[in-house]
């Protein structure tokens, strides 16, 4: 996950780097390139890492908006490199983005799609199957991690249920365990952060979009937080 419409600070990767300076971390996410889109830049991207660069651990931060973005056009082979170009280098598309979004608590920030909608061969979950696999297949030591946590509820004032957030989660959950992918599912720590959200002046989501707000951010860097052991202090030798 790229963290959009955060600052890159307050980002999730670089929460959990600052939590563990010894840990380096790479943020491969582009914004709207679905489950598709990112297991071409996953096998793209680990195929350049020299062998000594191998990854500790590979997580995914699922977006049930995957569901709409691998059911788009299809793009042309050269839009997924170019759109991460772009999204790693310019400001504009992000700016462009943001001043056309429509607030959360008028609409939903994407269509929720129903269980029924979800089918065993949708595109995301095809997609899934290929991502597990590719972690595993170009870096065969590494850990891959699915974290899973409720997206916005479609008026705006919190994390979905439990009921409707496993519908979108569920499907993916299931490929992962099948593939021996480990899964962090995040459902009860929005639910307990959402306890106070309307007393909160700091949103779980970002107002305006319904991407994870830095709040949200910080939830999932504490949970990756917990997969990288913490540095053993050193042996007093005196």
């Amino acid at each position: 996950a790229m963290g959009f419409g955060n600052d890159d600070a307050a980002a999730a990767g670089s929460l959990l780097a600052t939590a563990r300076p010894g840990l380096r971390v790479r943020n491969l996410g582009v914004d709207s390139l679905g489950a598709c889109g990112i297991e071409l830049l996953l096998r793209t991207r680990l195929g350049e890492l020299p062998r000594a660069a191998q990854p500790d651990w590979i997580v995914w931060i699922f977006n049930p908006s995957d569901y709409l973005d691998d059911t788009a056009p299809a793009p042309r082979p050269w839009l997924t490199p170019a759109m991460d170009f772009l999204n790693r280098w310019l400001v504009l598309p992000d700016a462009v983005r943001l001043l056309l979004a429509r607030p959360t608590a008028a609409s939903a920030p994407y269509a929720a799609p129903s269980p029924a909608t979800i089918a065993a061969d949708h595109p995301t979950l095809r997609c899934a199957r290929a991502i597990f696999a590719t972690a595993r297949a170009l870096r065969p030591r590494a850990r891959p991690v699915l974290l899973v946590y409720p997206d916005i509820a479609p008026d705006g004032t919190g994390p979905l249920g439990r009921t409707a957030s496993a519908r979108l989660t569920a499907p993916i959950q299931t490929i992962a365990r099948e593939s021996g992918v480990d899964v962090l599912d995040l459902q009860a720590y929005f639910e307990q952060e959402a306890g106070n959200f309307r007393q909160s002046p700091e949103p779980l989501y970002l107002p305006n979009d319904g991407h994870p707000a830095p709040r949200a951010q910080r939830l999932f860097a504490a949970a990756l937080a917990g997969l990288v052991p913490s540095p053993e202090p050193e042996p007093d030798l005196r």
